[in-house]
């Protein structure tokens, strides 16, 4: 096929390029939840942390009252 024919052929719509443009939208799509559950995931073991450091010697009352004077 020569230049001049596929160019003729690309834009008459004979060459459809619907499944590339698929592809890319299901791999944006997947992109966006792998990184949600990355962020949910995250945030869950944020919380696990912030909770365990929640009740220790520097939280209690006694130091709470000198560290922030």
């Amino acid at each position: 096929m020569e230049i001049q024919e596929l160019i003729q052929t690309r834009f008459s719509g004979a060459i459809n390029n619907e499944a590339e443009y698929i592809e890319i939208i299901v791999q944006a799509i997947a992109v966006l939840v792998f990184g949600i559950v990355v962020w949910r995931g995250m945030a869950a073991v944020h919380n696990r942390k912030k909770a365990k450091r929640a009740d220790n010697m520097f939280t209690r009352e006694r130091y709470e009252t000198k560290w922030r004077k």
